[in-house]
C-alpha cells in the first residue's frame, strides 16, 4: 500500500499549523496595546467640533482647503469615533512632530490584534506613513498600498472616494501642530458616500414616496403635532414589509421636522424637496414644544438608519456640547426625547412588532410618544453642574438617571425595547 498520500497530507498539515503559530507570534498578542478609551467629555466634542467645522468648510471648496489638527482635536475625534464605533482601545494624537493613531481590537481566545500608524514631516499628496501591526513594521510602499486597497474596497460597496492624491494634496507635521490640504469636490461627496454605504438597507425610493405623499397631504391640511405627522406617515403602510416601511417612514418625516439636519441620511434629499417643496407652516411640536419633536424624530431616523448606539451616542454628544457655555444647557428632557423615537423605531423596526406598532403610531398622542412625567427631569445644566451633579457619562449616577428615563419609557409608552430588525 502507497503511504506517500498520507506522508505529504501529514506535512502539509505540519507547515500549515506552523504558519499559523508564526502569524500569530508576529502579528498577535495576549493584551492590548491602547488602553480603553473613556467615554467623550464636553471638551473632547467642542474639540472635535472645531475640526469638523473646518471639513465642513472644506467641502466643494474651488482649490484644495487647509485644515489645521492639534492633539486636542485628534483626541477629541478618536474619543468620538471609538464611543460610535465600539472599538474602546482607539486613540489619536500629534506631539513631538509625530501624528499617530492605534487600535488593540479585542479578538477570541483572548487575543487581541494591535495597529500602530505615524507620520510626520512635510510631504507632498498622500503620506507615505509607518504602519505596525503587532511585531512587524511594514515598508512605506506596502502601507500605500494597504491605503489604495481601503480605499477600494469602500467604493465597491458603493461609495465615491476620490483618489487619495487627489483627496490629500499635502501634509505638513510640526512640533505640536499639523496641517493638512485637502481637496473635498461636493460632486464626489465623501461624507454623503460614506453614508450611504451606512444606510444601504434603506428603500430610498419609499423614503422618497412616503415623504412627497406627506408633504402634499400637509399642504393641504396643515398638522401642528408629531402625533398627526405620524399619523399621517404611517397612512399608507401595509402588513408586506411592515418593518422596511417603518423604517422608511421615520427617515422621511425626519426630513419634514427637522431638515437639512436629515439630509444625509437620503442621498439626494435636496433634490427630493425641491421636487416636492413644503408649504410655509409652524413647526411641528411634542407635548408642546417643537423641540421635543426634532428630538424624538431625528432620532427615530438615526436608530433606523444606523441603529440604536449611533443614535443614542449622538444624543448624549449634543447634550453635553450644550453644556458649554453658549449652549442652552445639557437636558434630561431633550434627552428622554431622544430615547424615546430610538425605543419607537427600535420596536418598528423589528419584525415581530413592526405591524402592532404601525396602528399605534397612527392612533399616538403625546403621552404615547413622550410620558408628561418626563418633562420634570433637569434641564438647562452647565458643564461644571452636570460634572459635579452626575458625573460623566459612565459615572453610576447618570447611568441610574438614564435607566430611570428607560424605565419610565418601558412602563408608560413603549414595553420592553425591542432589538432591531437587520438587513442585507
Amino acid at each position: 500500500m502507497d503511504r506517500r498520500p498520507t506522508s505529504r497530507l501529514r506535512k502539509a498539515a505540519l507547515w500549515l499549523t506552523g504558519l499559523i503559530v508564526l502569524t500569530g507570534l508576529l502579528f498577535l498578542s495576549v493584551q492590548p496595546a491602547v488602553p480603553r478609551q473613556a467615554r467623550p467629555s464636553a471638551q473632547d466634542i467642542q474639540a472635535a467640533r472645531t475640526l469638523w467645522a473646518q471639513l465642513k468648510a472644506a467641502k466643494g471648496a474651488q482649490t484644495a482647503s487647509r485644515i489645521d489638527i492639534d492633539d486636542p482635536m485628534l483626541q477629541g475625534l478618536s474619543s468620538l469615533m471609538s464611543d460610535a464605533t465600539g472599538l474602546s482601545h482607539l486613540q489619536a494624537g500629534l506631539d513631538d512632530g509625530e501624528m499617530t493613531g492605534a487600535v488593540s481590537i479585542d479578538l477570541p481566545l483572548g487575543l487581541w490584534l494591535n495597529a500602530h500608524g505615524m507620520v510626520s514631516g512635510r510631504q507632498q499628496g498622500f503620506p507615505t506613513y509607518r504602519l505596525t501591526v503587532g511585531r512587524i513594521t511594514f515598508p512605506a510602499t506596502m502601507s500605500r498600498w494597504m491605503a489604495e486597497a481601503g480605499r477600494w474596497g469602500i467604493n465597491l460597496m458603493g461609495a465615491n472616494i476620490p483618489p487619495l492624491d487627489v483627496l490629500v494634496r499635502e501634509i505638513d507635521v510640526r512640533e505640536r501642530r499639523a496641517s493638512v490640504r485637502l481637496a473635498l469636490p461636493a460632486e464626489s461627496d465623501v461624507f454623503d458616500s460614506l453614508m450611504s454605504v451606512r444606510t444601504q438597507g434603506l428603500d430610498q425610493e419609499r423614503i422618497a414616496q412616503i415623504y412627497c405623499r406627506t408633504i402634499a397631504d400637509t399642504n393641504k391640511r396643515p398638522v401642528r403635532r408629531l402625533d398627526q405627522l405620524l399619523a399621517r406617515g404611517f397612512s399608507g403602510a401595509g402588513s408586506q414589509d411592515a418593518a422596511g416601511y417603518n423604517r422608511a417612514a421615520f427617515v422621511a418625516l425626519s426630513l419634514i421636522v427637522v431638515g437639512e439636519k436629515a439630509y444625509p441620511l437620503v442621498p439626494g434629499a435636496a433634490a427630493l424637496t425641491q421636487k416636492c417643496p413644503a408649504a410655509a407652516a409652524p413647526p411641528v411640536t411634542l407635548q408642546g414644544r417643537d423641540d421635543l419633536a426634532k428630538h424624538w424624530t431625528f432620532s427615530a431616523a438615526l436608530a433606523a438608519a444606523l441603529g440604536e448606539d449611533v443614535a443614542d451616542n449622538l444624543g448624549e454628544w449634543k447634550e453635553l456640547d450644550d453644556s458649554l457655555d453658549g449652549g442652552s444647557g445639557f437636558s434630561f428632557v431633550d434627552l428622554a426625547a431622544d430615547r424615546a423615537g430610538v425605543r419607537a423605531a427600535l420596536l418598528s423596526s423589528a419584525s415581530s412588532t413592526a405591524e402592532a406598532m404601525q396602528q399605534r403610531l397612527k392612533n399616538a398622542h403625546d403621552d404615547d410618544l413622550l410620558p408628561a412625567q418626563l418633562l420634570q427631569a433637569p434641564e438647562g445644566l452647565s458643564e461644571d453642574f452636570f460634572q459635579a451633579r452626575f458625573g460623566d457619562l459612565q459615572a453610576g449616577t447618570y447611568r441610574r438617571a438614564l435607566a430611570y428615563i428607560d424605565r419610565t419609557l418601558a412602563e408608560k409608552a413603549y414595553g420592553a425595547p425591542a432589538a432591531p430588525a437587520t438587513s442585507d
